[in-house]
């Protein structure tokens, strides 16, 4: 099916070569096939021609992470946010790197910026509760784990996380029920 979408997509921006979407769409069929570098140049010329595609622009985020360059996809993630200040899926993937940088008080600001447009995301939540743990704030931490765990009672990763921070805690038998939940 992939293959079928890209013909028909290059088809779609041969016969309209100011076709931003189709570039984007392009660019997401590309980068699922896992050819990254071709992804990239079609997003590009989607925000040639539409310079305030925010979607583009988160887009190429993706694929600058998935092809591990992350101030790249910093960069794109923070343009689509500028562009669509209510973009939460960007928030949340900014602070994905974020974090992985080890920029945790950047990170939080962009989890919280995301929290607050989409508060029913319990992967979210997690994410902070990883971020406030790792800057040792561990009850804010067990707070936003067990906000993650009312949005999704069934969240294995979340008892996980209680799990270790508890046990951090010095709390080993709570850690143990925790962890055993998950």
């Amino acid at each position: 099916l992939l293959d079928e979408a890209i013909v028909a997509f290059k088809e779609a921006t041969s016969l309209n070569p100011n076709y931003s979407e189709a570039y984007n769409n392009l660019g997401n069929a590309l980068k699922d096939q896992g050819k990254l570098d071709e992804a990239l140049d079609a997003f590009k010329k989607s925000i040639l021609i539409r310079p305030n595609y925010a979607h583009a622009y988160y887009n190429m985020g993706i694929a600058y992470q998935e092809h591990g360059e992350l101030t790249q996809a910093i960069e794109a993630f923070k343009k689509s946010v500028l562009l669509k200040p209510d973009y939460a899926e960007a928030y949340s993937n900014l602070g994905n790197i974020l974090q992985e940088l080890g920029k945790l008080d950047e990170a939080l600001d962009a989890y919280n910026k995301s929290i607050s447009l989409n508060p029913n995301h319990p992967e979210i939540y997690s994410n902070i509760g990883l971020v406030l743990q790792d800057l040792g704030k561990l009850d804010h931490a067990l707070n936003a784990f067990n906000k993650a765990l009312a949005l999704k009672p069934s969240y294995a990763l979340a008892y996980h996380n209680i799990g270790v921070v508890l046990n951090e805690q010095g709390k080993p038998d709570d850690a143990i029920i925790s962890c055993n939940k998950a």
